[in-house]
């Protein structure tokens, strides 16, 4: 099993005490703490040598994590409480500053708890969470 660089370290040991439990066989590969990689820049360097697609870099420092529902940010000036997220942060968004002025009514609907359809046009419901601006 591998550990991914970017996880946190709570979530790191969790996975890594689960996969133990399930499989006491199994061999936990950590890049932090088994190659020498003692940095963000580090692992950047490790990933550029390789031709590694990454999308941090060493002025973009921070990673991203996107799913459907969401895109986080971790590292870089994010460490720093007190740090507000960049502009080019604002991918799925846009920041306050740049949100329009006036409120917008979004009507899902659900049928057995799933979404089908968005201001009365019929979607899939991943369609529907794409489709939710």
């Amino acid at each position: 099993m591998r550990t991914d660089v970017q996880v946190r370290v709570t979530t790191r040991c969790g996975f890594e005490l689960t996969y133990k439990a399930l499989n006491p066989k199994l061999r936990i590969i950590a890049p932090w703490r088994e190659w020498d990689l003692k940095s963000r820049e580090d692992a950047i360097d490790y990933a550029q040598d390789r031709k590694i697609p990454i999308t941090a870099t060493k002025t973009k420092i921070y990673s991203e994590d996107r799913n459907l529902w969401h895109l986080s940010h971790e590292g870089g000036i994010l460490e720093n409480p007190w740090s507000e997220p960049t502009e080019d942060m604002y991918v799925l968004t846009v920041s306050p500053e740049k949100a329009p002025g006036k409120p917008q009514y979004v009507e899902i609907e659900f049928e057995n708890g799933n979404p089908t359809a968005i201001d009365g046009k019929k979607l899939g419901a991943v369609q529907v969470v794409e489709n939710a601006e």
